[in-house]
Order: structure tokens, then C-alpha cells, then sequence
């Protein structure tokens, strides 16, 4: 690698190291409160996520810190946030859009060396794919150190079925999915050949078969060789597509909710309605919820 090129590395990871430092102070914070209040989570994605897939914090960085709560605890999870870190939310509490069908709001606190908290209280936008059984996220999480603190996160199985939630999201919207695809073959890459087959399961159990199929393949067919100048067509406009290059089709939302829609007879179609009907009922809310444009 030329010097150049290896000093800007260098200096990339410890700016990402310095990001990720901060969320890890902000989750600290976070854990702590909601444990003394009771309040049943977990954090997703962010530097223990990254650092649960690669052994490092200074590969990837988020630009904030994502926590999952039930809906049951979503306000009362909100409140600790405000009253007790000195949050506050940036969206109005009656909007339908952020809290009830993206199911989740961004909090900031008016310390600038606090990172933004995104609290949600479901794991997929509408129209998309969705666990069934979001209860085992938090049931089955993992505990991580955090210095003398310590947070509750995804457990590896649980977290690459969100890896594939995120995927599916940024198929239909037309946005970079490779590093998802890349999450997937690396963590694949550590874990014993039989993992594959008990993923695909735990994928079917929660409702998400078909779209974790087609995210395996698909991260397969990146990753297996390096793309040539004589790779196939296929492969190369599934390169593009990764990097979210790729033109969108017609209809192609609603062609990537059906192929991702579980079931079989008439209960596919029927899913299948209610996840459109559902999106456009979204969409309505949208046009008056809080932009961020």
C-alpha cells in the first residue's frame, strides 16, 4: 500500500476510534439510566456491534446510537432520556409518522459532546420485512463491558437478522447495501460451517426467510471472488446495485415486499396487502410529520 494511502488509513481509524469513543460514553450514560429505572433494551448497530463482528471499534463508525425498546416502555424510555440525560426529542410527541410507523425519534442533547440517540420501538420501516418475535431481541441480548459500565446488545444470531432488515430497507429504497452484504460474509467467515443452516432457521422462525435468502446469496455472490473486468453481467450490475448505482424499476418496492413475503396460498397475498396497506397509510403520515431534509 503506497505511504499515502497508509497514513490516510491510519488517520481515518483514529478519527473513527474518537467517534466511537464518544458513543461509547453516550451508551454508558444510557444503560445505566435505563437499568436503575428498570426499562427493558437493547442497543443496536454502533462500535459494539462492529466491535462484536471484528474485534475493533475503528473499522466503522455511526453517526449516532440506535436502542430498541418495547412499545410498552417507548414513552417512559423517552422520558428517562429527557429528564434524566438531558435530552430532547426532536420530533412532537403526536407525530404518527416517526412514532408509530417508522417507530422510533431522534433525541439530542444540548451537551455537544453527546452523541444523537435514536430510540425506537420497532425494527423495520413500512412495507418492509419484520420479526415476529422482537421480544427474543432483548430476552436473548448479550451483556458488553464498557470499562466499569456495561450496555445489553443483539446477540450475534439475532443481530445479523437485523443485518438483513437493513439490507431488505436499502434494496427497496435504492441506497448502498454492501456493507451489509460484507457483515455478513466476515461474520460468516468466523463462525463454524454449521451456522449458515441455523441462521436460515432463526431467519424462518421470526418471519424473514425469503429475505434473508436472497441476502445470503447476494452477499455470496459479491464476496466469493474478487469482480474481474470478465465477470458476468450479473455480477457486475449486482456490484453496482451494492453500491446503490444501480437504476431502480418500476414498481420495484412493492416487487421487493412481495419476494420478501413469508407464507403460502392465500396468506402470502393477504401479508402481503396488509404490509402495502400499511406503507401507504405511512406515506399519508409522512406529509405532515417533522423533515429533515
Amino acid at each position: 500500500i503506497p505511504s499515502r494511502i497508509s497514513d490516510e488509513l491510519a488517520q481515518r481509524h483514529q478519527e473513527i476510534l474518537a467517534i466511537n469513543l464518544r458513543a461509547l460514553t453516550t451508551i454508558a450514560k444510557l444503560a445505566q439510566a435505563f437499568a436503575d429505572e428498570g426499562l427493558s433494551y437493547v442497543v443496536i448497530k454502533g462500535p459494539l456491534r462492529a466491535e462484536q463482528v471484528y474485534g475493533s471499534m475503528d473499522v466503522r463508525f455511526g453517526s449516532d446510537v440506535d436502542v430498541y425498546t418495547d412499545r410498552d416502555h417507548y414513552r417512559a424510555a423517552a422520558q428517562v432520556l429527557e429528564e434524566r440525560l438531558g435530552y430532547t426529542c426532536l420530533v412532537p410527541k403526536d407525530d404518527r409518522w416517526w412514532h408509530d410507523y417508522l417507530g422510533e425519534a431522534p433525541f439530542a442533547a444540548t451537551n455537544p459532546s453527546a452523541v444523537l440517540i435514536d430510540l425506537h420501538n420497532q425494527l423495520q420501516q413500512p412495507g418492509g420485512p419484520y420479526p415476529s418475535d422482537l421480544d427474543s431481541f432483548v430476552e436473548n441480548a448479550e451483556t458488553r463491558a464498557i470499562g466499569r459500565a456495561s450496555a445489553r446488545i443483539l446477540s450475534p444470531e439475532n443481530a445479523l437478522m437485523l443485518t438483513a432488515i437493513s439490507f431488505g430497507k436499502a434494496v427497496r429504497n435504492a441506497e448502498p447495501w454492501i456493507a451489509y452484504a460484507h457483515e455478513l460474509s466476515y461474520a460468516l467467515h468466523q463462525m463454524p460451517s454449521s451456522a449458515e443452516g441455523s441462521l436460515k432457521d432463526r431467519a424462518r422462525e421470526i418471519g424473514i426467510g425469503r429475505l434473508f435468502d436472497e441476502f445470503l446469496q447476494a452477499s455470496k455472490a459479491l464476496f466469493a471472488d474478487p469482480i474481474a473486468d470478465d465477470a458476468t453481467e450479473a455480477r457486475k450490475r449486482l456490484a453496482m446495485a451494492s453500491c446503490g448505482l444501480a437504476p431502480h424499476g418500476l414498481l420495484a418496492r412493492s416487487r421487493a415486499s412481495w419476494r420478501w413475503t413469508e407464507g403460502a396460498g392465500l396468506a402470502r397475498p393477504a401479508r402481503f396487502s396488509r404490509a402495502i396497506l400499511r406503507e401507504a397509510k405511512g406515506r399519508m403520515a409522512y406529509r405532515t410529520s417533522t423533515r429533515f431534509d
